[in-house]
């Protein structure tokens, strides 16, 4: 929000007092022109400052719910990264909390120019804990042997601890994320048990080869992602970059989503904080409120460079895994997502390249799998 200067008039020259009064020292004292003209910008400069601090802020979401799922694309074929849901509840983040919040959150807004705060709690953060599952199959779900040329049957049950501050650097928009994740892997996950239901509700073949799935663990991940927007509300570029450390996957990834819509107020498409304003300049946005009706159609791609990946290289139950594991894998993602107020629909499809390879190895088609959040 820019910041306007202060009327300033020159002060009046002082009237003299008589010449009995000054030397009985009574009377006003003649104010000197430079203490004028300083005590006049300091007061311009006290008035501009809050309100320069308080045009960068953010609205926050209470709850989202993501699912991804290949039956929801065209060609509704099972394999792969079969299903995945997660419930997110959000926090504001108010300056209470516990020390370890407070020194994450510390370490994520090193070096911004301005960190903002949320329109309602005031938080410097947007935190959040989340549920979710994740499972992958391969092609034959309806046979009970072993598939040595597919990836192997896996389920990842878990409970996260995410962390994200939002500011400005530089005159842009930029989001730093930290996910911590925990839960288990096998059949400890219940990947068995929710695949058959979802098949049995929707009439669909009962799998038959979760008998061949990874073996019970525990299974841990730290995930870090960084956004930064270049363009307006209009239409903008968000680059991102990040990695993920772990025994479930580690690996390094970047890309970028183009955009184009009404009110870009966020740094989606993924759930997360709505900017109410930003600081004057490239950043300026959404200055009207967010409670404007918004939508956006994007593209974009993610390119990962994979060291690690249990979910194809872990040991199944039976059998042995004859596969060789991509060292590159990249999705291509188109979609689109509307919102007024809190509300928000995204609906994106995923193409992605081949996770992996070796001899006779099963081919997915170029279409993985398409995913749905909303989220209030």
């Amino acid at each position: 929000m820019p910041s306007f200067p202060m009327p300033f008039r020159r002060p009046r020259t002082p009237v003299r007092a008589p010449a009995a009064s000054r030397a009985a020292g009574v009377g006003p004292a003649p104010l000197p022109r430079r203490a004028g003209v300083a005590a006049a910008l300091a007061a311009a400069v006290a008035l501009a400052a809050p309100a320069a601090h308080a045009a960068c802020a953010w609205r926050a979401p209470r709850v989202a719910l993501t699912v991804d799922n290949d039956s929801l694309t065209a060609t509704r074929a099972d394999g792969g990264y079969t299903s995945g849901v997660r419930i997110d509840l959000f926090d504001d983040a108010p300056a209470s909390g516990f020390a370890l919040d407070r020194a994450v959150e510390s370490a994520l807004g090193a070096g911004l120019d301005e960190r903002c705060t949320g329109a309602e709690g005031g938080g410097a953060a947007l935190r959040a804990i989340s549920i979710g599952q994740a499972i992958y199959t391969p092609r034959e779900l309806e046979n009970p042997a072993p598939q040595p040329q597919d990836r192997p049957w896996a389920g990842w049950l878990y409970a996260a601890r995410s962390w994200e501050v939002l500011g400005t650097d530089g005159g842009r928009l930029r989001s730093r994320r930290l996910d911590a994740a925990v839960g288990a892997v096998g059949d400890a996950s219940l990947a068995r048990q929710s695949q058959k239901l979802v098949h049995r509700i929707l009439g669909y073949a009962q799998p038959q080869g979760w008998d061949n799935q990874l073996r019970n663990q525990v299974g841990v991940s730290l995930n870090y992602l960084e956004r930064v927007s270049f363009g307006d509300e209009r239409r903008d570029l968000v680059v991102h970059w990040g990695g993920n450390l772990g025994n479930t996957q580690t690996y390094a990834n970047a890309g970028a989503t183009l955009r184009y819509g009404r009110a870009l107020c966020d740094l989606g498409p993924g759930p997360g904080a709505t900017f109410s304003g930003a600081a004057a300049g490239p950043a300026a946005r959404c200055n009207a409120g967010s409670d404007a009706l918004r939508w956006q159609v994007f593209a974009g791609v993610d390119v990962r460079a994979v060291a690690w990946d249990l979910f194809l290289q872990g040991d199944p139950r039976r059998g042995e895994s004859a596969i060789d594991p991509a060292r590159v894998v990249a999705d291509a993602r188109i979609g689109a997502a509307i919102a007024q107020g809190r509300w928000r629909f995204t609906y994106t499809l995923v193409m992605r390249s081949r996770e992996f390879g070796g001899p006779n190895a099963v081919r997915y088609p170029a279409l993985a799998f398409a995913g749905a959040t909303l989220s209030y």
